[in-house]
């Protein structure tokens, strides 16, 4: 047994941004698959990420990550948001004279005074990318099942 604690909750859609047709919201939307990874230092959940990332690839449907560990050095992984863009970790603790521990909480509470603006960049890009896909399917003649 691995040492990590981690969590996944996730809806009944398949891996990462896409559905089949029994989970389609309203007017049809695809309900997304939402999986959040926590755990203590050291356990994997950076490389657990990574390699879900890379089998939502390898399925072919879309990995929408937001890494939220403003103390990892590297990920393994691209993220579309990452904490670390917003917030220095490091500066966060010398302005605060607190720890590691007492840095990453704060560094958190910190963006989560942003969180809206997270929401609304997410909603922005998704459906950028769904009217992407619908004219890509238009002008081709795909149409999505």
């Amino acid at each position: 047994s691995s040492s990590a604690h981690m969590m996944a909750a996730s809806s009944s859609a398949s891996a990462a941004g896409g559905g089949g047709g029994d989970d389609d919201g309203p007017e049809g939307a695809r309900i997304p698959t939402v999986v959040l990874c926590i755990g203590m230092a050291g356990s994997g959940k950076s490389t657990w990420m990574a390699r879900m990332v890379q089998h939502a690839k390898a399925q072919g449907k879309t990995a929408y990550v937001i890494n939220l560990d403003p103390a990892v050095m590297a990920t393994g992984y691209k993220s579309n948001v990452d904490i670390r863009d917003t917030v220095a970790y490091k500066e966060v603790m010398k302005t605060y004279q607190l720890g590691p521990n007492g840095g990453i909480v704060t560094s958190l509470n910190l963006f989560a005074t942003r969180f809206d603006q997270v929401v609304d960049l997410v909603e922005k890009r998704v459906l950028a990318a769904a009217a992407a896909a619908v004219t890509a399917a238009t002008t081709t003649g795909v149409v999505a099942a």
